[in-house]
């Protein structure tokens, strides 16, 4: 395999991070909340976040910055569906009701993965994403994370997880072997990737290649 790029830590890319919400921001497709986190969670609400602060008028925001209070950003969540195309399970649809105005940008400041990973993908070009089930429910938000920014959206496909006997996802306590262990006895990297593209998933057929 030949690489065409250093291996990216999102570690160290914080301030590009916080660049992206700005621009969010800047597009209106994002807003603060001040709203307090301990009061939002004993209000009880099962929907999700109820936009209390969505529609703050100007001098509202600037008079909550000059009180100093602090503030998360949440994206602004548009109405309709979000729907794309999976490579694995086909088309999924997303009414946007259920998604809400989730957290772009903490109130000490540090972006949520959704943001991250955006900023990260735009970055490096990145075209396919090919991850496990779990990240299905993430999709949707990155999806109108990207819209929202003009730009291209990934193909994506989502793979069953591996798991364990107990149907947990796979971990240390059921003796999982690090894919560098396999490299080091041996294992060539095509096998490798046959064994795991047919370990949950096979073309309609018994072939093993």
């Amino acid at each position: 395999m030949v690489w065409d790029g250093e291996p990216l830590f999102q570690s160290t890319r914080l301030k590009e991070h916080q660049n992206l919400v700005q621009e969010l921001l800047t597009r209106g497709s994002a807003y603060r909340c001040f709203c307090d986190p301990e009061k939002l969670k004993a209000s009880g609400n099962s929907f999700g976040y109820p936009g209390t602060c969505r529609n703050l008028s100007n001098s509202q925001i600037q008079e909550n910055l000059t009180a100093g209070r602090p503030f998360a950003v949440r994206f602004c969540t548009p109405e309709g569906e979000t729907v794309f195309h999976d490579g694995v399970h086909g088309e999924i649809r997303t009414n946007n009701r259920d998604i809400s105005d989730f957290i772009l940008l903490r109130r000490d400041g540090t972006p949520v993965y959704q943001v991250a990973v955006v900023a990260d993908d735009k970055h490096m070009g990145v075209t396919h994403i090919i991850r496990g089930d779990d990240h299905i429910t993430n999709t949707p938000k990155q999806i109108l994370i990207y819209q929202a920014l003009g730009l291209l959206v990934p193909q994506f496909a989502h793979v069953p997880l591996i798991l364990g006997p107990d149907k947990k996802r796979l971990s240390k306590r059921h003796g999982a072997t690090s894919v560098t262990e396999y490299r080091d006895r041996g294992i060539l990297p095509e096998a490798m990737r046959n064994f795991l593209a047919l370990l949950g998933w096979n073309p309609g057929d018994d072939r093993e290649s």
